[in-house]
């Protein structure tokens, strides 16, 4: 039979012995890569604060500071939340580890610029990772000193309807500024406003005037920009729409449309109330309007033998989501009362807080009396923007 021999006690404890001196001199390599694996994730995450406060600089551009960073030196303080909140970095929180203490030293001279940063992270309130690379004075700094003196800003309003590009970010006092108005599609530039910081106006240009003289303060460029009118119905032009056959209740009334000057003709010759409705075949995006206006024609009938102060009509204008309403039914609805005789009468519907597509609608609503009445413009009035 052949002998097998096992381990001893001595040959066990020997290699126990081997191994854990072995661990010993292992362990410490282990935990210094470790450490040295955490410290590079938080360089790398304290250089990632570095591109984020150039792109919150760039972003900034001329209001990061009071005297903007054109014509500028000095330093300035971005705090790791305000590249948070702005999206340019994501908080940093892994395996406990919470990196929330941070901020940017943005320094810049006559020779160029230079970024860098303090950093610490905590684990259970107790600190594992520091940098300090601003030193303690310029922490919370935002000092600035112009490179040319006697030197306003130039700054323009960001207005619905177009932008201001202006030659120049800053000047002295006497100095011809130039600026050039870009419109957005269909938009009308009607001139701008030269103010001051607290919103004074000190010049007032035309939409033919594109420079001025630069007074002794900083200036906002702040223009005007107007949304072009929409004629939808007017007398001896073409009309934009066609409109839905009317609706009508009560006694009858003669109504049609006179193709000859491009309005439509509503009358009366009997007794008894009587309410007529028409609406535009087509929607309009109402976004850029302000008022629906109506100007309509009403004249006493002809030889109806009734006097002026006793007969009288009501109009009323709506805008709907659908032509198949009733306007008076609408919750966008205005109405006169007219009394009188061969006289205009306006009808104007605020609009300005509709946005999207609506039809534009019309009524007349009689009171018993014979009339007749010509509703001869609808007119879309855009707004203006300033």
């Amino acid at each position: 039979m052949k002998n097998e021999k096992g381990f001893t006690l001595i040959e066990l404890l020997v290699t126990i012995t081997l191994l854990a001196l072995i661990l010993l001199m292992v362990f410490p390599s282990i935990n210094r890569l470790r450490a040295e694996n955490e410290k590079s994730t938080y360089e790398l995450y304290g250089k990632s604060m570095i591109e984020a406060a150039k792109l919150y600089v760039t972003k900034e551009g001329e209001d990061l500071t009071p005297l903007g960073t054109k014509d500028w030196v000095g330093t300035v303080t971005i705090s790791l939340n305000d590249l948070i909140e702005d999206d340019l970095i994501d908080a940093f929180e892994e395996d406990g580890v919470v990196c929330d203490n941070g901020m940017v030293l943005y320094q810049k001279t006559t020779s160029g610029e230079k970024y860098s940063y303090n950093l610490t992270c905590t684990q259970d309130g107790e600190v594992v990772y520091e940098e300090r690379n601003i030193e303690e004075g310029l922490e919370g700094s935002n000092s600035q000193t112009p490179t040319e003196t006697s030197t306003y800003r130039v700054d323009t309003k960001k207005v619905t309807g177009g932008t201001i590009v202006s030659a120049e970010r800053f000047a002295d006092p006497g100095d011809t500024i130039t600026f050039e108005p870009i419109a957005e599609s269909v938009f009308q530039y009607l001139g701008s406003d030269i103010k001051d910081l607290e919103g004074n106006t000190l010049l007032s240009l035309d939409s033919t005037t594109t420079s001025f003289t630069m007074p002794e303060a900083n200036v906002i460029i702040s223009p005007k920009w107007k949304y072009p009118d929409k004629v939808v119905m007017a007398l001896d032009e073409s009309h934009d729409t066609t409109w839905t056959s009317p609706k009508t209740s009560g006694a009858a009334m003669n109504s049609g449309w006179q193709s000859d000057r491009h309005y439509w003709s509503f009358s009366i010759g009997s007794t008894g109330n009587s309410r007529i409705d028409i609406w535009t075949s087509k929607n309009y995006d109402l976004t850029h309007y302000e008022t629906y206006q109506v100007k309509a024609y009403e004249a006493d009938y002809p030889n109806s033998g009734y006097s002026v102060d006793t007969y009288h009509i009501t109009m009323q204008t709506a805008v709907a989501n659908t032509n198949t309403s009733w306007v008076h039914e609408c919750s966008n609805r205005t109405s006169v009362n007219g009394a009188g005789n061969m006289r205009w009468v306006d009808i104007n519907l605020d609009i300005s807080s509709l946005t999207g597509p609506y039809f534009l609608g019309f009524q007349i609503l009689s009171n018993s009396h014979p009339f007749q009445c010509n509703f001869c413009y609808a007119t879309l009035i855009g707004k203006t923007y300033q």
